[in-house]
């Protein structure tokens, strides 16, 4: 009989132990799934924020590239009123005619470098949104791998260039 007691007493040990270990594992899996859902919350978050930053960077180069045009066409307005100067060889040039010349030539000249100027700012501007939207993408891998882990539905896509 006490050889039966020991025997039951060790197999009730081992069935408490046991029970102890896969409610401590079910626990930690719980806890593990939690910061993964807080993980995904924090994620979702910045990726709308980091979408609103893409949608003012893609409205800035728009901006940028409009002003580009302007500049540009009113350099190609200006040559072509210099060149309508210089096909006018038989009218005699007034000293005001030259003054007006080299005025147009210089703001020509002015034009141009604040084209230039903004040329390499929308470069720049081009380069920043490649690089907000790798990331904005790459978060969103991570998020789809959270979700897929977790069981969760995630219905949003990466985002790919315009500017490519």
């Amino acid at each position: 009989m006490k050889r039966n007691i020991i025997w039951l007493s060790i197999i009730i040990g081992i069935g408490l132990i046991y029970g102890l270990v896969n409610y401590m594992q079910i626990v930690m899996e719980n806890k593990a799934k939690e910061e993964k859902r807080i993980e995904l919350k924090r994620i979702r978050k910045e990726l709308e924020k980091d979408w609103k930053e893409i949608i003012s960077k893609e409205k800035l180069i728009k901006k940028n590239e409009t002003e580009i045009l302007s500049f540009s066409q009113i350099i190609h307005e200006i040559d072509e009123e210099l060149k309508s100067i210089n096909k006018e060889p038989s009218k005699k040039i007034s000293e005001n005619d030259i003054e007006y010349y080299r005025e147009k030539e210089k703001s020509k000249e002015n034009i141009e470098a604040e084209r230039d100027n903004k040329v390499e700012i929308q470069f720049e501007e081009i380069k920043e949104y490649k690089t907000m939207l790798n990331l904005y993408n790459k978060k969103i891998n991570k998020a789809s791998e959270l979700s897929e882990e977790l069981d969760l539905k995630w219905d949003i896509q990466p985002v790919f260039s315009v500017f490519n």
